[in-house]
């Protein structure tokens, strides 16, 4: 076996090397960007703490609700979601599938209820939430979402201006996720295309 030969055989595992690395950097990534943002508000007569909650498009978040109360509240808002989840509230079954289909952000808690849902903001902007049970918006029962752009998102997307007028519109935000596995299969490609490149300068050696 000749010198280029030898370097040819050990430089092939090395890019397995590469790629198991650049997968388990990437599986950890990709799972974070996946986790809920949890958030937690307590509610009484007659205000929410914390009454300003930050959010980012994309990010999907876990919303736990205690009511410290002793009346029965709700809160409500039109800040766009997608992927409405309700995992406890007081809210009939029917309003509940009906509230997700629409993407309406509705959570009804009783006295003595913790209420918990999960959605995913899809615009950045500052939208109101409130208690929308009569009187109690007026007592002060009211709060804001400021919902921001993901950094990675507004790197990754050209301005609107520049955009491509013939890509489709999926309606999605381009997510963090995605973004770290186009990232990945980027290095992964480039690698690859080191090594052949090599291969082919050494086979042209050889001859």
């Amino acid at each position: 076996m000749t010198r280029d030969s030898r370097r040819r055989v050990a430089f092939f595992p090395f890019l397995g090397i590469l790629a198991a690395i650049a997968l388990a950097v990437l599986t950890p990534l990709s799972a974070l960007a996946a986790a809920p943002q949890q958030i937690t508000m307590h509610a009484d007569e007659f205000s929410f703490t914390p009454n300003t909650v930050t959010l980012t498009v994309g990010q999907p978040v876990q919303l736990t609700i205690v009511n410290d109360g002793k009346l029965d509240h709700d809160l409500k808002s039109d800040i766009p979601i997608s992927n409405l989840s309700y995992q406890k509230a007081s809210n009939p079954a029917d309003e509940q599938k009906d509230n997700a289909a629409k993407g309406i952000l509705d959570v009804d808690y009783d006295k003595g209820v913790t209420a918990q849902v999960t959605f995913t903001p899809t615009k950045a902007g500052t939208y109101e939430f409130h208690c929308d049970i009569p009187g109690h918006t007026e007592a002060g029962m009211k709060g804001t979402f400021v919902v921001k752009a993901s950094t990675l998102q507004a790197v990754a997307v050209a301005p609107a201006s520049t955009a491509p007028q013939s890509l489709p519109k999926t309606g999605q935000p381009f997510g963090l996720q995605s973004l770290i596995w186009l990232a990945g299969a980027a290095g992964l490609l480039s690698v690859g295309g080191l090594g052949i490149r090599y291969s082919i300068r050494s086979h042209r050696r050889e001859h």
